[in-house]
């Protein structure tokens, strides 16, 4: 799997990566494997 990190927000210790996939945008929390936070066709939308 691969991304390009867009943005990073801090929520209470917990680091959230939006990154860019082939099917869309994808958000997920830093060092928590197969978590999935939000998901989208546009920036917006996976953040």
């Amino acid at each position: 799997m691969s991304f390009r990190t867009h943005r990073q927000i801090n929520l209470k210790g917990i680091k959230i990566i939006v990154g860019k996939r082939p099917d869309g945008y994808v958000a997920y929390p830093l060092g928590i494997k197969g978590v999935v936070v939000g998901q989208g066709d546009t920036y917006d939308e996976g953040a």
